[in-house]
Formats: structure tokens, sequence, C-alpha cells
């Protein structure tokens, strides 16, 4: 369940939406674990099928990232 805010642009006629940061960075890193999980189990069980959808998830947790301009660190800079 994401939490967006709808903007009605009327001038345009183009509805933009804003996700909430913290929801949006929660939802990211949850794809992406699921992704991982998925991606695993399609792995040991030898299906084709499954990795498929564990690397589609992979792609659409980088594609939400995208999308909403979310600031994402997998790490530190020291």
């Amino acid at each position: 369940m994401l939490i967006a805010i709808i903007e009605n642009n009327s001038s345009f006629g183009v509805v933009a939406m804003r996700l909430n940061e913290k929801m949006g960075v929660i939802a990211f890193y949850a794809i992406l674990v699921v992704s991982l999980i998925i991606f695993g189990f399609g792995i040991v069980s030898r299906d084709n099928m499954i990795s498929g959808i564990g690397i589609s998830l992979f792609i659409c947790a980088f594609l939400v990232k995208s999308e909403f301009k979310l600031e994402v660190l997998f790490w530190r800079n020291r």
C-alpha cells in the first residue's frame, strides 16, 4: 500500500503524484527484499519463471526509486 498525494494541474491535464518520502523508502526496500527472496527461491528450485519474476520485481523497485526521486543510500560515505 503506497500513500500518494495526487495533484491535478488542469491547465495541462496532467496528474502528478507525490509519494510520502518515508513510505516510499519503506516500499522500495520491501520490494527489493521480496524480489531477492523470490529470485533466490527461483535459483534454488531451478525455475526460470520464478527467477524472472524476482528479476522483474528487482527492476520495479528501482523504477519506483527513480520515478518518485527517492534518496536511498546503500552505504554511508566516510
